[in-house]
């Protein structure tokens, strides 16, 4: 198997960031199935790369960027996805919690849900500055505008929950 600059196969790889890739994946992706594919996906193009010599300075960033890349492509209909070698196996898809998430990301924006994923998946403020192209303060003013919506949209359900019981007694 391919090996990387820092001595980890492509196998280590997928299992150390396939988890989390997959998530991230899941809240850009059409459907679940569709993510697992471009999660897979993301690992070919790798060894592709890998193998024709080209240098990856940052992996985590660079699949990433892809993962999101092929996601536009798939909603526009354009990726050509392509079947995963069995010599590296899938992590299985935490259904429930991708569900969950994305329920509760709804109320964001594209580019907000992408922003506080990237963040739950411990990248700092510069590196999602740098995956998505946009200034650290443009990060820092996402997160701060996402979880206002989203701390608003908490306060609103707390108190239609709290109308509810009122009204049932």
């Amino acid at each position: 198997m391919q090996d990387s600059p820092n001595g980890n196969t492509l196998g280590d790889l997928y299992r150390d960031w396939g988890a989390s890739l997959l998530r991230f994946a899941s809240t850009l992706a059409t459907s679940p199935q569709v993510a697992e594919d471009l999660v897979h996906d993301v690992f070919l193009v790798l060894q592709q790369r890998l193998a024709t010599g080209e240098r990856i300075d940052n992996y985590r960033a660079w699949t990433i960027t892809v993962v999101r890349n092929l996601a536009h492509k798939e909603r526009r209909g354009a990726a050509k996805l392509v079947e995963m070698p069995s010599t590296i196996a899938a992590a299985p898809a935490p259904q429930h919690e991708i569900i969950a998430l994305r329920g509760l990301l709804s109320p964001l924006t594209e580019r907000e849900q992408e922003v506080l994923i990237l963040r739950m998946e411990s990248l700092s403020y510069r590196e999602i500055a740098d995956e998505l192209g946009v200034a650290v303060g443009t990060v820092s003013a996402l997160v701060a505008r996402s979880l206002a919506k989203l701390k608003d949209v908490s306060r609103k359900k707390a108190q239609q929950g709290g109308r509810s019981e009122a009204a049932s007694r």
